[in-house]
């Protein structure tokens, strides 16, 4: 099949699922290419994270267009053991974003475990 004819044959699916299957083609490259080596920014990587200053003056990884904190994806996941769908659910978000989530968080484990360690260290003191 060449691409042209591939094309045609997209162009023919329903909107919703034209933009289901670009989000899973860019999921797929961006593993893709992290798993390569390739050099590439995390805005080419990830173009729904965004790093935004907190009110400790910290910046964080959010995902783009909402006050979601990718370490709070991450909290989700492995303490609360909450699966895609359910972290979907309760944040409004899609699978799509919080694969992303997911993803940066693999790709900046240290940098997002040192953000959630701070935070639990904030909220420890704040106890005492």
């Amino acid at each position: 099949m060449t691409l042209q004819a591939l094309q045609e044959q997209i162009l023919q699916l329903p909107l919703k699922d034209r933009w289901q299957l670009v989000q899973q083609l860019l999921g797929s490259i961006q593993q893709e290419t992290l798993e390569t080596g390739l050099p590439i920014t995390d805005e080419q990587a990830f173009p729904q994270i965004q790093h935004r200053t907190g009110r400790s003056g910290q910046a964080n990884a959010s995902i783009k267009g909402t006050g979601i904190r990718v370490q709070t994806i991450v909290i989700a996941k492995t303490d609360w053991a909450w699966d895609v769908n359910k972290i979907a659910e309760e944040y409004d978000l899609s699978s799509t974003q919080i694969s992303e989530a997911l993803r940066f968080y693999e790709a900046h484990k240290a940098e997002i475990n040192d953000a959630i360690a701070a935070e639990v260290a904030l909220e420890a003191a704040a106890h005492v």
